[in-house]
């Protein structure tokens, strides 16, 4: 089961390591998390950079981290 989250938050393509992950995650789309939650109904939020911009709405910002709650707009 954990391979087919990392696979999805690595947008389906394969994986060595933890940076390959990382690098595909940060260009996930709203698109893209509304088909992931599509799959997984209980994944609510998610957890990026604070320079990496979505159109979520804003739960909470640090200097390092934003959050946002996936929804439809």
């Amino acid at each position: 089961e954990w391979n087919n989250r990392l696979s999805l938050l690595n947008k389906g393509k394969p994986f060595m390591t933890k940076e390959d992950v990382k690098e595909q995650f940060l260009t996930l789309t709203k698109a893209d998390f509304l088909e992931i939650q599509a799959l997984y109904p209980d994944a609510k939020y998610v957890l990026m950079p604070s320079y990496i911009k979505l159109d979520f709405p804003l739960v909470h910002q640090t200097k390092r981290h934003v959050l946002f709650k996936i929804e439809k707009s």
